[in-house]
């Protein structure tokens, strides 16, 4: 859905802001004596370069989950409800998504 609605430009820059907003949440970690790895921030190339970006986010978002430092990443607001993909109940497991807000 993402690499459908967006742009690779705008998915490859949503993965720099995340990349740098995980990259300080792991820097003040260090600082505190854990020490975490992130993958290098490849630049994606190809006809799947958008897909691949994408892959890269939820990978640095498992991490980041993974480490329990989600909540110490920045919360983004969108200023244009418009940019947001629209999701309808075929494009997705709405028992599942149910379960999960339980």
């Amino acid at each position: 859905m993402l690499v459908n609605f967006y742009k690779y430009e705008e998915l490859a820059h949503a993965k720099d802001i995340l990349y740098k907003a995980i990259k300080q949440v792991i820097q003040n970690d260090v600082l505190h004596g854990r020490d975490i790895e992130l993958p290098r921030l490849l630049k994606r190339q190809g006809p799947d370069k958008s897909k691949q970006t994408v892959d890269d986010m939820l990978t640095l978002y498992a991490i980041a989950d993974k480490q329990k430092r989600i909540e110490k990443l920045p919360v983004y607001v969108a200023a244009n409800l418009l940019c947001i993909p629209f999701m309808n109940a075929d494009s997705m497991d709405v028992v599942h998504v149910a379960q999960k807000s339980e």
